[in-house]
């Protein structure tokens, strides 16, 4: 079934533009832009952005979100799970968060989530963090998993230190006449998270211990 994301299609498929044009609405950058392109209706042209720019902050939010749940869903089996972030949070800048820890610990150990954060891709990752000096280690073993036919290091997308990428998932493949395939683009995303079981997620705990 396609749900209407039609603010968000737009996005995604005006990525490079919608990403400067938008998020320069404030310091006043995209005003002087259309000014200096000599159009006459500046205002009206400024308001569309904003209302396409808003609403496809919410839709985004609605998807990592729901991602975001399927994740959790999954990961509970295995471990305790905390969801970090609230939809209004996740709205502001298109990242979900989940703690993880041992069921046997109290301390929590990784932290895992869906992201379409990176200003330079409009791809969707599945990460999992750990402190920075683990990084390589835990990107070492991801890859041996053959949990995800991409797996990525932090600097390779632009990302904190400490994220190993993997699932990546381009949400222009989903779109169709500015809907979205919503459930296809979910199952497709949140797959890599469902292939790790508990030995993946015990070596995944070993990886994140300082």
């Amino acid at each position: 079934m396609i749900n209407h994301y039609r603010s968000f299609a737009f996005y995604i498929k005006y990525w490079d533009e919608m990403e400067y044009l938008y998020k320069h609405l404030d310091n006043g950058k995209t005003k002087k832009l259309l000014q200096r392109s000599g159009l006459k209706n500046t205002d009206e042209i400024l308001y569309q952005i904003k209302e396409v720019g808003d609403m496809a902050s919410e839709q985004a939010a609605k998807l990592l979100f729901k991602c975001n749940e399927a994740v959790i869903s999954h990961l509970n089996k295995f471990c305790n799970v905390k969801n970090r972030r609230t939809i209004s949070g996740v709205k502001n800048d298109w990242w979900t968060e989940i703690r993880l820890k041992p069921n046997s610990k109290k301390k929590w150990r990784a932290t895992a989530g869906v992201s379409l954060s990176n200003a330079n891709s409009n791809n969707i990752f599945s990460f999992i963090w750990v402190p920075s000096e683990k990084e390589e280690s835990l990107y070492d073993f991801i890859k041996s998993t053959k949990i995800s036919k991409y797996v990525g290091r932090s600097y390779e997308e632009g990302y904190m230190s400490g994220c190993v990428l993997f699932g990546k998932v381009n949400p222009k493949n989903y779109i169709r006449n500015y809907e979205l395939e919503e459930k296809r683009l979910i199952n497709d995303v949140v797959k890599s998270f469902l292939k790790i079981n508990s030995n993946i997620l015990r070596k995944i705990f070993k990886a994140a211990d300082v």
